[in-house]
């Protein structure tokens, strides 16, 4: 069957569930993920978004996908200043998930969340899964 625009489906054609800078709204959940990004020795945005009127406990996880000696650093901003890192890798088993970093996020709230190679020039496969819930 069809999906038609409207009536709570999405427009034709988008992604709703997809990876991207975004976030995605069901309910009272709320969801982002950047998939896999080549990230070398230069910060790079993983994902962006501004919320809109609600306040979200939402959690942040970093993941390595390949196995390296690199080191990564993942940053949480909010409103332009870091409120949050993890530094992960540096052996060569470091592809294992990040310890999750738990927030509270205000309404209107730009959320910029990055990575950066922070050992290397190389560039390596990471990603970032946002999820959280509206209260």
């Amino acid at each position: 069957m069809a999906l038609i625009a409207g009536a709570g489906n999405p427009t034709p054609g988008s992604n709703p569930t997809g990876v991207g800078t975004s976030i995605n709204y069901i309910g009272d959940r709320v969801f982002g993920y950047s998939g896999s990004l080549s990230i070398d020795d230069t910060e790079a945005t993983m994902l962006e978004f501004t919320t809109g009127s609600e306040i979200i406990v939402a959690e942040v996880q970093i993941n390595m996908l390949e196995r390296t000696g690199d080191e990564y650093l993942g940053q949480v901003y909010l409103n332009g200043s870091v409120i949050a890192g993890i530094q992960t890798g540096n052996s060569t088993n470091n592809n294992e998930p990040s310890f999750p970093i738990r927030l509270v996020i205000g309404p209107y709230t730009l959320v910029t969340i990055t990575a950066d190679n922070v050992s290397s020039s190389g560039s390596r496969a990471i990603c970032c899964q946002f999820t959280g819930r509206i209260i």
